[in-house]
């Protein structure tokens, strides 16, 4: 399965936006710069986190 990109001029114009979730999957533990808002996830456990979040909403995953 692809899974469609989103560009960052894309990505700008839906920071604001509440139905968005913005999830941080980098797996250096010791980056301390996020994108304002993200949350932190571990990629290598997304069948412990994925429920925890909305449906309704659109959830982006970055990790560079």
């Amino acid at each position: 399965m692809e899974i469609p990109r989103m560009p960052k001029v894309v990505l700008r114009e839906k920071l604001e936006d509440p139905a968005v979730i913005l999830i941080d999957v980098r797996r250096d533990e010791n980056i301390s710069v996020k994108i304002p808002g993200a949350v932190r996830e571990d990629p290598e456990k997304v069948d412990q986190w994925e429920e925890k979040y909305p449906k309704d909403r659109q959830v982006v995953l970055y990790c560079s």
